[in-house]
């Protein structure tokens, strides 16, 4: 609402209708995003968000290809952002182009951001089953973004691999990611995704834990609340074994679990409770919207 008011009352400010952008992305509206993005694009067409933030709600709306025009028009005018980079370097994989996706892995070699594209590579590399690689990936990834002191930024990809081994199976290596990540004092948002690694890897005593600290913390944080605390919630309820509370959890993330920041995790949760109630057919609904 502030944003809205600010961006009428200062029409040439390209900032406001920009940060819209990326909160509607977050919450999933993606069609609202391009409207937004592209009023930011047309207040300033020479700074480099607004054309991040347009090729990645295209890509929320499954327009690839009008994703990568407006990520390549960036490129061309030299504004191009790391998260554009790293954006193109995903679409090129998704599309199938071996020669592109190698491209923009060595445009990024040496840069500020090149752990974007390592990170962007790692999840790739898991994607393919080559679990090896990805692990040594994702270490030189955080490893980089360290360097560069940003610790946060590290401490996510960390999250993110942890919840890759949970997922491929291996408990223990994602256990002891996951208290690794936890000791390195991360922020809420990876706490509570660290939750979920813990719930589905035999620990859901110590993630509901974490679920009722971080919940009580910042009780008005829209996605903190509509996203992060529910899904943690779901993954313990599956991991103490009842569906039933898992999706009784998930439908406070319903709203937002096809943007930006609940990344699709919602719905496969879901699909696993509907596995474990042993409804396959409403399991594969869910996975079938993932795809």
């Amino acid at each position: 609402q502030n944003l809205n008011v600010l961006k009428q009352s200062y029409p040439r400010d390209f900032s406001p209708a920009n940060n819209l952008a990326v909160i509607v992305s977050r919450l999933g509206r993606y069609a609202q995003a391009v409207d937004e993005a592209q009023e930011a694009r047309r207040r300033n067409p020479a700074h480099p968000f607004p054309y991040s933030n347009l090729a990645y709600a295209y890509r929320g709306l499954n327009r690839y290809d009008e994703a990568v025009q407006v990520a390549e028009e960036a490129v061309t005018l030299g504004i191009a952002t790391g998260p554009t980079r790293r954006l193109l370097y995903q679409l090129a994989r998704l599309q199938g182009d071996t020669t592109a996706s190698e491209r923009y892995l060595e445009q990024a070699r040496d840069t500020p951001r090149e752990f974007d594209l390592m990170g962007a590579r790692a999840q790739a590399l898991a994607h393919d089953g080559r679990l090896g690689a990805a692990r040594e990936l994702y270490a030189r990834t955080m490893e980089m973004a360290r360097l560069r002191n940003l610790s946060e930024v590290a401490s996510g990809y960390g999250a993110e691999r942890a919840l890759t081994e949970a997922l491929f199976g291996d408990v223990d290596a994602a256990r002891a990611l996951a208290e690794a990540v936890l000791a390195d004092g991360a922020s809420s948002v990876v706490r509570l995704r660290m939750a979920v690694v813990l719930a589905l890897t035999g620990q859901p005593d110590a993630a509901e834990t974490i679920v009722g600290e971080e919940a009580a913390r910042r009780p008005r944080a829209t996605l903190l609340q509509g996203v992060y605390v529910p899904v943690a919630r779901a993954a313990i309820a599956l991991g103490r074994g009842n569906p039933d509370g898992a999706i009784e959890n998930l439908r406070a993330a319903a709203p937002y679990q096809l943007g930006a920041v609940a990344a699709l995790v919602p719905i496969y949760l879901r699909a696993e409770a509907y596995r474990a109630q042993g409804d396959g057919e409403a399991a594969a609904v869910e996975y079938q919207m993932i795809l």
